[in-house]
């Protein structure tokens, strides 16, 4: 009895391509530093996925809110940003 051949794989769809905005709108903007001011934790991963854009967007937003004082860092790592809410009372 012999074997049958190995079937071989198709290899990786493209499918699932995102489709992350590279510039900010005014609308886009906004909605961000919405997300930013109501949730625990913001890191550069939950940026790019809640709202659609790029990771380098979602840097230089988290950069920005961080000179504001809106957020305050908890963890500032090469590979890994974790930043929180300021919450005003």
């Amino acid at each position: 009895m012999a074997k049958a051949p190995k079937k071989w794989g198709m290899g990786k769809s493209q499918e699932n391509k995102l489709n992350n905005a590279i510039m900010f709108t005014p609308a886009k903007f906004e909605e961000a530093k919405k997300f930013c001011s109501r949730s625990n934790i913001i890191t550069i991963s939950t940026l790019s996925a809640n709202n659609k854009i790029s990771g380098s967007l979602a840097r230089a937003l988290i950069n920005q809110l961080a000179e504001e004082g809106a957020i305050r860092p908890v963890v500032r790592h090469h590979a890994q940003w974790v930043y929180s809410a300021v919450k005003s009372e």
